[in-house]
């Protein structure tokens, strides 16, 4: 190695791009550059004497194959720019680290850079944003471009645009500011977002394609498409559209009279949806078929143990609470309305004790019958005797 100036020691090491410079005060290097002792970072040789022991540790041991820095930064850019480099921190803005820190003024990232070809795969950025081989929006974490963008990132707003949202998940659809960017692929823009508000609930917005170029949306805008909202209660809203479980749908229609709760289900014969059972705003329930099921059904009315009320004790009971044994009163059912199995039965068993009555009122009648025949033949008898 050829002679180095005096009070100058430059030490340069490559590895891959990384060149290291180190200035040292009062040494003359004659020959190659020797191993520095393992024990003292000193370098060996006459220059191992004891005003050299005094001296403070060096920044840098070297061999050749390993760069040691004592508790130290490795900066990359000229003298006096301290803001880019790689260094060894116990602590890192407020959290303990103990480990190697790489640093930089607006950002940093990691690429691959292969004969030339750049590729970046991770970016991070002054305020806290990753992008992991993403580009453009503002958020906290973008995975991939384009319609595969996925975003995780601050809703942060002081307002109620987002019914005070907290943080979200978007599916083509990251937030930079206020508004919302979702990009087109030249022929769809849609995209759709799940985020959480302060009171625990998870909204559900979708946006529909409007063409091929990237469309921008406000807070106010991403509110409105909500279609879903999971509430803290555990209570589900649906807000709009049509629920669809297998062949069934569950939907809202909103006419000119009157708004419709209807449940439909598919018809192979008619090959389209066919309405099963419609609720209107009113409370009118649309129906082919109810059924209900009823135990206890009142064929014990027809058993020969069942006491019939007697006629007179009926009219009585009619006169004191006008209304039938066992029916409810009017009050009653204004109150409390009433279950349409239960009604059935009850009206059953009194269309069954009114077939008993009438039975018993047709015995009657048989039996006046009978003795009317009999005096018409008594009375027949005792005219033509006097004849």
């Amino acid at each position: 190695m050829s002679l180095l100036k005096k009070n100058l020691l430059t030490l340069v090491l490559f590895c891959g791009l990384v060149q290291l410079s180190l200035a040292q005060d009062g040494i003359t290097l004659e020959d190659d550059i020797v191993a520095f002792a393992a024990n003292n970072y000193l370098p060996s040789g006459k220059f191992n004497t004891p005003s050299w022991r005094n001296r403070p540790t060096p920044h840098l041991k070297a061999s050749l194959a390993d760069i040691y820095l004592n508790n130290d930064k490795l900066y990359l850019r000229g003298a006096g720019d301290n803001n880019h480099g790689l260094g060894w921190f116990w602590n890192f803005d407020g959290y303990a680290i103990d480990g190697p820190v790489l640093f930089g003024f607006d950002g940093g990232a990691l690429g691959v850079n292969r004969s030339g070809t750049q590729k970046m795969i991770l970016k991070w950025k002054e305020n806290g944003e990753v992008l992991i081989d993403g580009e453009g929006a503002t958020n906290r974490l973008q995975i991939g471009t384009g319609l595969s963008t996925l975003s995780l990132g601050e809703v942060a707003t002081n307002g109620s645009s987002l019914n005070y949202g907290t943080s979200y998940m978007g599916f083509n659809a990251a937030r930079d500011g206020t508004n919302w960017n979702f990009y087109s692929d030249g022929a769809n823009n849609g995209g759709s977002i799940v985020y959480g508000n302060v009171g625990g609930d998870i909204y559900f917005s979708t946006v529909q394609s409007s063409g091929g170029t990237n469309q921008t949306l406000t807070d106010a805008q991403v509110y409105e498409n909500v279609k879903m909202i999971v509430r803290g209660s555990g209570q589900v809203d649906i807000k709009s559209g049509e629920l669809k479980i297998g062949g069934w749908q569950v939907s809202q229609q909103v006419g000119q009279a009157n708004s419709y709760f209807r449940i439909k289900h598919w018809n192979p014969t008619l090959t389209a949806m066919e309405d099963l059972l419609a609720l209107n705003d009113d409370g009118i329930l649309y129906a082919k078929h109810v059924k209900v099921t009823i135990n206890n059904f009142p064929d014990y009315v027809f058993d020969p143990a069942y006491e019939l009320m007697p006629m007179g004790e009926l009219a009585k009971f009619i006169s004191d609470n006008h209304h039938l044994p066992n029916v409810p009163s009017a009050k009653e059912v204004e109150a409390d309305g009433i279950s349409l199995g239960d009604m059935d039965k009850i009206l059953l068993e009194k269309v069954e004790e009114l077939t008993l009555y009438l039975l018993q009122q047709q015995e009657d009648i048989n039996e006046l019958k009978q003795q009317n025949v009999e005096l018409r033949s008594q009375l027949k008898s005792q005219a033509n005797e006097h004849e």
